[in-house]
């Protein structure tokens, strides 16, 4: 019964492997039974015999053929579907990167507004009025706002060798938020005067320290007044940040960064 189920799907061309081994077994079960066959009937069925092995050979072959180009056709498939995936997983991963790069920036920005970032004030006399005392203004800097920002001032005339303390006790001017690029004036007011410095051309010169702190860090600035030719004082400035350079045990090493050095003396010009 099931040779005949089996039959009808392989007898079409090309045969499935085996039927030709079937019809050989049914051609020798043929000769089996016929007792005294002429020569002639021997010699054909050696001949059929022959045919029907070859035939198996070469069928066999076609079909490891077919079934080698079935299989590679399979990998291709698969191949392409593997190759189709990956490239689905490559551009989910990319588009994943590009938001993740995206919210990391607007997370970095917000970051920054509220921590200040790298911005630092300035604080800038006013000697282009003429005025003594002279009137001073404080700028921010940077590109994020500060906020909370004082400014202490002292100078070499702050040192009481009575009370050197008080060098430290120098009461802060409270700011409060400086936006981007904002520029404020001060109430307070600085009136440089001479006292044995020079000059590089031998004018007086007085020199101010301010600490200007802010939310992120606290900035020192170094003011220098020199004696003006056309207006009372002429003036110049550097922008210090102080950071821990090394420590080896309880020595504790500094180092400065410059973030603003104005060489030139502004003023008359």
């Amino acid at each position: 019964m099931c040779t005949f189920l089996w039959m009808p799907k392989c007898l079409h061309w090309p045969f499935c492997p085996g039927v030709f081994i079937a019809v050989l077994a049914v051609v020798a079960a043929a000769v089996t039974f016929w007792e005294h066959p002429p020569r002639w009937v021997k010699a054909i069925s050696v001949g059929v015999f022959l045919l029907l092995m070859g035939a198996e050979v070469w069928m066999m072959s076609v079909d490891r053929d077919r079934n080698d180009v079935e299989q590679a056709s399979a990998r291709t498939r698969e191949e392409e579907n593997f190759r189709t995936i990956a490239k689905g997983i490559q551009a989910s991963i990319a588009e994943s990167d590009r938001n993740f790069s995206a919210t990391m920036g607007k997370t970095k920005e917000v970051l920054e507004n509220i921590t200040g970032g790298q911005s630092f004030a300035i604080v800038t006399p006013q000697v282009w009025s003429g005025l003594v005392p002279i009137p001073l203004s404080i700028r921010n800097q940077g590109k994020q706002t500060l906020t909370g920002v004082t400014v202490t001032i002292r100078s070499a005339r702050n040192f009481n060798l009575d009370k050197p303390e008080s060098f430290y006790e120098t009461e802060a001017i409270s700011v409060g938020t400086l936006h981007p690029g904002e520029l404020r004036l001060l109430k307070e007011k600085l009136t440089p005067v001479e006292h044995g410095l020079k000059a590089e051309d031998g004018l007086p010169v007085d020199i101010w320290d301010l600490d200007i702190a802010a939310q992120n860090f606290t900035a020192e600035e170094h003011l220098i007044f020199k004696r003006g030719t056309r207006i009372p004082w002429v003036f110049r400035y550097q922008v210090t940040q102080q950071y821990v350079k090394s420590k080896h045990g309880d020595t504790t090493t500094f180092g400065y960064n410059i973030l603003a050095n104005q060489k030139e003396w502004l003023g008359e010009k």
